[in-house]
């Protein structure tokens, strides 16, 4: 009978061990990601017209410009060494062609409307390649150089941005096109800011995706999250104060069993 009750007292004395042991690994449920409504806006601006009087997306919505349609975009998701080698690529329209060939997921815009406009849905989690992967015929001499962006990214105030954000993007285009009462379109190509304004990548993440001063390679935007927490489990939660109270009770029950038993002996 005392080597049942002992047995019994040992196994009481070991669950607070094993209660706490199950506590650290408790993983809490992953927060949800939302999804963010990417707008892209298409303009071509007139012979002549320099692209540089025109970063600001409010030179868009005021009317200056031409918009294009039938443009057509790829959404791809890419890693961080991936968006690095894009970085330091010398030709990034031949490199975010690659990477389109390659992804296993894609999502392929709409084509632009009259307005020049079109949409596509992401996860608010990421990095993101777009790239122009249809145009016009006898229009575009070269597709837009591709727009790497980091999600989520955050206004100048660091308010997140969630919901949309629109992107204002220019053509190559042929030196001969001609509109209506415009004359020709000069041959450049531009990435106008995005709206609202969002802030450039800092060394802290790695290599900045552009140089905040020059628009024309890519579109500034704050850094993604790392990602590294979610490599290991979460300790702290609920269960783990479950387990310790648990525990401390099972531990005085022991104690009160062993005091009665040798009182009895």
């Amino acid at each position: 009978m005392k080597k049942i009750r002992y047995s019994i007292m040992s196994f009481l004395l070991l669950l607070p061990m094993i209660a706490g042991l199950m506590g650290t690994t408790t993983v809490q449920a992953d927060e949800v990601v939302d999804d963010i409504q990417l707008v892209l806006h298409k303009y071509a601006f007139d012979y002549g017209d320099e692209p540089a009087n025109h970063r600001a997306d409010q030179a868009f919505k005021d009317g200056e410009g031409t918009p294009l349609a039938g443009v057509k975009f790829t959404v791809v998701p890419v890693t961080d060494k991936e968006a690095q080698t894009f970085n330091a690529s010398d030709d990034k329209r031949v490199y975010g062609d690659k990477l389109v060939a390659a992804a296993k997921h894609s999502i392929v815009s709409p084509a632009t409307d009259a307005t020049g406009q079109t949409m596509v849905t992401v996860a608010n989690d990421g990095r993101y390649l777009i790239v122009e992967t249809d145009s016009p015929d006898q229009v575009i001499k070269a597709e837009t150089i591709p727009v790497l962006i980091a999600l989520p990214t955050h206004a100048l105030d660091g308010a997140k941005i969630t919901g949309t954000l629109e992107l204002y993007l220019k053509n190559q285009t042929q030196p001969d096109v001609m509109w209506p009462d415009t004359g020709d379109i000069e041959d450049e190509s531009d990435v106008a800011p995005a709206n609202p304004p969002v802030q450039p990548l800092t060394d802290d993440y790695g290599d900045a995706l552009e140089d905040p001063s020059n628009t024309r390679d890519g579109q500034s935007v704050a850094p993604a999250k790392s990602g590294l927490a979610t490599l290991f489990p979460k300790t702290g939660g609920i269960n783990t104060v479950i387990f310790a109270i648990a525990g401390l009770v099972i531990m005085g029950i022991a104690f009160t069993l062993i005091k009665l038993s040798k009182k009895k002996a």
